[in-house]
């Protein structure tokens, strides 16, 4: 009851309490929902928000959400996905959307440029593999530092902060290794 007189929300609307604004798209956000019909939608989403009020964790409702925002089938988190539009370095929001490549296709992508498995090369002194891969994990993976050194194999955040700093040192002197990363990115483009 509290969310539904809320003056400053859109929820009232989204549940199915009187007339929505003609700018407001309910029936374009709720229709990707687990059961089929606005009204059913409209149901099942006023008792998961209403069910989660005064919940002891305030993202009980938004846990399963593709980036803490949308909730729905597959195919709808796709579409509200392509339409999104925006300054992702300005819109956080944006960013967290953003179809992101996960720790497979980086591994792949490094493997393929490098021209041989993870494993050959993830432990030789002086290879930068792993520092590429931890690199390309947190510009384009989205990855916290402690969760990409953990993809990497780095045991400890301080580790991938360590590594993260020789990559950026090694990118201002290294003239290949520019273009080793370009490659990496541009075969995880091309398989995303």
């Amino acid at each position: 009851a509290v969310l539904r007189g809320y003056r400053w929300s859109s929820y009232r609307w989204y549940v199915g309490r009187g007339d929505a604004p003609p700018w407001l798209t309910v029936a374009a956000v709720l229709t990707g929902g687990p059961v089929a019909g606005l009204v059913a939608q409209q149901r099942a989403y006023r008792r998961a928000a209403e069910g989660a009020v005064g919940a002891r964790e305030n993202d009980v409702i938004l846990a399963p959400a593709v980036g803490g925002l949308l909730r729905g089938s597959a195919q709808w988190v796709a579409t509200m996905r392509r339409q999104l539009r925006g300054d992702a370095r300005e819109q956080h929001a944006l960013r967290h959307l953003a179809l992101r490549p996960d720790w497979s296709a980086i591994r792949n992508a490094v493997e393929r440029v490098w021209g041989e498995a993870w494993a050959e090369f993830v432990d030789r002194h002086g290879d930068v593999g792993r520092d590429v891969a931890l690199y390309v994990l947190r510009r384009e993976g989205g990855l916290s530092l402690r969760a990409a050194g953990q993809q990497v194999g780095l045991a400890h955040y301080r580790a991938a902060a360590q590594a993260l700093h020789r990559m950026n040192r090694r990118l201002q002197t290294d003239r290949r290794l520019p273009r080793l990363l370009a490659e990496v990115i541009k075969c995880i483009k091309i398989k995303t």
